[in-house]
């Protein structure tokens, strides 16, 4: 495979989080994949936890840049209209976009970009695992994994539960189902994807058996697809819905129409996070890890090495047209996001101090 090193930009500290200043960000990718950002005019977005970092792809002198923003361990991430938000540890933080800046403040914190996202609120959830996160109706919606339920926020609340599994009588505050990611559909949840029926703390980690992982509908409040390998990132794409059965490194499609499913795509590696774009699917993978269950992955049983990658898949014929790989210590992918109408967007973080001398108003 042809690739394209990457340019890896300056490195900020953040007190109190991992040290970084050893750390290899760096990534190859086929000149498909920076074809397929200068096309569209895009740029693409992970969130990587064990790095502690918000990282984006992006385009620079014909050649693929990286953008490092810390955060502390990033999971969900969502992008509408003038807004990019993630969820992070303790807290669910809210960045917003500014297309034009006047000469003379761009030039004071020596600032060229196409998009600036800078740091305006943020949501102190404490932690409760956060994992998915999106926009709709009446706000922003999340996978509270810690307490299993889906939730949306309000000012003088931790969280507001909206929805949990039938198989659970309300938020547990243990965690036992790992429910961990759902799917959006006419801007409420839709579908949901846990570890599995489980009720009692721990539980899931210590079944033997792999393949207890359902896929809820949520509207309906039935289960739609059972024993799936620690599924993740559901997403609705002209009516099917699209899963990652992570356990065996695939890809899933069920249509709930005929109630059918069927496996798509496998990857050498733990797929994670998948969204569209266009006509193309975008998919992540991390490498295997120690799992936490009581059996090896049957993706980690079938390949000796994995990856952390990212590939871009036409949906017409659902083959590979581009891929990016993380080479160095980028291992874990939670979350991936287009960022339109933007070929070099700077992400200001928490900490950065041109945060503190940017004003607008």
């Amino acid at each position: 495979m042809s690739a394209l090193q990457t340019a890896v930009g300056p490195e900020l500290v953040v007190p109190n989080e991992l040290p970084t200043e050893n750390y290899d960000f760096s990534s190859s990718a086929t000149p498909s994949f920076l074809q397929f950002l200068q096309l569209f005019h895009i740029s693409i977005a992970v969130t990587s936890y064990d790095c502690q970092r918000l990282i984006v792809l992006r385009q620079k002198n014909d050649n693929i840049d990286t953008l490092l923003v810390p955060a502390a361990r990033p999971r969900g991430l969502a992008i509408k209209d003038n807004k990019l938000t993630i969820a992070a540890y303790t807290e669910i933080i809210n960045y917003y976009r500014y297309d034009q800046l006047s000469a003379e403040m761009a030039n004071k914190i020596d600032l060229q970009s196409d998009a600036l996202f800078v740091p305006r609120n943020s949501h102190i959830t404490g932690e409760i695992n956060a994992h998915d996160i999106a926009w709709g109706d009446g706000g922003l919606w999340l996978v509270n994994s810690r307490f299993s339920c889906i939730c949306t926020l309000q000012p003088d609340l931790s969280f507001k539960p909206r929805w949990w599994p039938m198989f659970l009588d309300g938020p547990t505050g243990n965690g036992a189902a790992h429910l961990n990611c759902m799917a959006m559909l006419d801007g409420k949840p839709a579908y949901a994807t846990c570890f599995g029926p489980f009720t009692s703390e721990r539980s899931w980690r210590e079944e033997a058996d792999l393949d207890t992982g359902l896929l809820i509908d949520v509207q309906n409040n039935q289960v739609v697809m059972e024993g799936l390998c620690m599924p993740h990132s559901p997403k609705v794409y002209e009516g099917k819905v699209y899963l990652c059965n992570s356990g065996y490194g695939t890809v899933m499609c069920y249509d709930p129409v005929t109630k059918t499913a069927e496996t798509l795509l496998e990857v050498q590696g733990f797929t994670r996070a998948l969204t569209f774009y266009q006509h193309y699917m975008i998919v992540c993978c991390s490498k295997f890890r120690v799992s936490e269950r009581a059996a090896p992955l049957p993706v980690a049983l079938k390949y000796q090495d994995s990856h952390a990658g990212i590939y871009i898949v036409d949906m017409t014929d659902l083959s590979i047209v581009a891929y990016c790989r993380f080479d160095g210590d980028v291992s874990q992918l939670y979350d991936v996001a287009v960022i339109e109408q933007s070929v070099q967007p700077e992400i200001l973080g928490l900490q950065d101090p041109r945060t503190t001398e940017l004003f607008i108003y």
